[in-house]
């Protein structure tokens, strides 16, 4: 949808971290329009109705349609097999403010009402920290600057996580050296970040899309109950995990809480045109 639940929509970050166009504003061929006719709202109903206990729902961005979808007919959530969803933080480290994560933030009341209404339907959230634990395993810091954030106060909750930060080296030097065309377009749309983030490269999407393809990269998952924050003033889309159980409500959320990342490198770098992953590849044990 175009329009949010209760406010419109305004970049948080200026300028936009992936451009004004989504691409990087690396003027890129324009390409023709392909907007469905269908709204996508509806489209959820259709093939969640249509696929029932079969359709996996990726959400990569704001819970907006998912929202709505579920207020129009609620049966979907008997439905559908399972949301991946990209959102939220587990402990409280947020990314578009001091406490809430991008995606929650931009739409919390969609992001309320997924949380709310969707369970049973199973809702396994890669939460922002995990992002930050997802990568490369070939070079092993914990203290570096993640874009703009500073991570030294975290660096103990890091090292009893095993982060091994990605640092540049594995997109410019691993991923580029395939120079397959998914690459070089890779190349042209990060530019800008690139240069802007000299230290780190971080793959959200990514992360979370090779869960769902693959389910052998989650290596841990924690069943929690959990509500999105709407009325804070400092804490308005943040996710408020209950993992003292003072609720005792049952779980509606499942937070992926580690990941196997040679795992997912290699299926990143089948994506981008390489070598298909082999069995012994979706197997591999993550360096420690």
């Amino acid at each position: 949808m175009s329009e949010f639940i209760m406010a419109p929509f305004s970049h948080i970050q200026q300028p936009p971290y992936n451009g004004e166009d989504g691409f990087g504003d690396a003027d890129l061929p324009e390409i023709p329009e392909r907007v469905e006719a269908e709204h996508s709202v509806l489209a959820i109903i259709r093939l969640a109705e249509q696929y029932k206990g079969k359709l996996t729902i990726i959400a990569l961005g704001p819970l907006t349609n998912l929202a709505m979808a579920v207020k129009i007919k609620p049966e979907i959530k008997g439905f559908i097999k399972e949301v991946f969803i990209l959102g939220g933080n587990m402990d409280g480290l947020g990314n578009a403010t001091p406490s809430a994560e991008f995606n929650f933030l931009v739409d919390p009341e969609a992001a309320a009402i997924a949380l709310d209404s969707y369970p049973p339907c199973p809702l396994i959230i890669l939460p922002w920290e995990i992002c930050l634990t997802a990568t490369s395993t070939y070079v092993s810091k914990t203290h570096i600057r993640v874009h703009k954030y500073e991570l030294v106060q975290f660096q103990t909750y890091f090292e009893n996580q095993n982060i091994l930060f990605r640092l540049k080296e594995f997109r410019t030097e691993t991923v580029r050296n395939l120079n397959t065309p998914q690459v070089q377009l890779m190349d042209a749309v990060e530019a800008k970040n690139l240069e802007l983030n000299r230290e780190s490269w971080l793959v959200a999407d990514g992360i979370l899309m090779s869960c769902a393809l693959d389910n052998s990269i989650i290596l841990e998952k924690q069943d929690h109950f959990a509500r999105v924050e709407v009325d804070g003033t400092l804490t308005r889309g943040m996710l408020v995990v209950d993992k003292a159980r003072i609720v005792e409500d049952p779980p509606n959320v499942q937070l992926i809480t580690r990941l196997n990342v040679p795992a997912f490198e290699t299926l990143l770098l089948w994506a981008a045109g390489g070598p298909p992953p082999t069995s012994s590849d979706r197997f591999k044990k993550p360096r420690l």
